[in-house]
């Protein structure tokens, strides 16, 4: 598994950027995504929940359908239970694959459910994560350590934020 990560700064209100990942050699598909105003303005937002069951059959069918009733939506909350078992990394790729190319280019606020939290009963080795508290988003990486924080989702959209 590769992580990247970059911090965009100087980016302009309202304006259309296009992005790709890359390592200097190999690259992905460009992407792009549009910034906030910096003026209080109108927008709206898509809210989904519960997509654990049949992620691919059914998760993809309902974000995409999502996505064409609002592709100006300015990001979307995820409101729990994303996967059935949060311990087990082929289901977020699941997750993550249906969403396709939205993932790319909307933000998005996941919320973890009681599903994201869970041990597993037979094999607690399998979760070496201790959850901080129940409104913290931990997401299983792989390797042995765990994020030793309580991460805060937020987007600012002016005078707005969510949390």
């Amino acid at each position: 598994m590769s992580v990247y990560r970059a911090n965009l700064e100087g980016l302009k209100p309202e304006t259309h950027y296009l992005y790709r990942v890359g390592d200097g050699k190999n690259w992905g598909e460009w992407n792009g995504f549009r910034t906030a105003s910096d003026q209080p303005k109108k927008f709206g937002f898509i809210y989904v929940g519960d997509a654990q069951n049949d992620i691919k059959s059914r998760w993809s069918r309902v974000i995409r359908e999502a996505y064409a009733k609002a592709p100006k939506a300015a990001f979307i909350v995820h409101a729990g239970d994303l996967v059935s078992e949060g311990y087990k990394d082929d289901l977020w790729g699941e997750w993550y694959d249906s969403m396709g190319f939205i993932a790319a280019t909307m933000p998005s606020l996941p919320v973890a459910g009681n599903h994201e939290l869970e041990k597993p009963q037979a094999r607690p080795s399998l979760w070496p994560c201790r959850r901080s508290g129940r409104n913290s988003l931990l997401i299983r990486r792989m390797g042995p350590a765990c994020p030793k924080m309580n991460p805060i989702i937020s987007i600012t959209r002016a005078p707005d934020s969510f949390l």
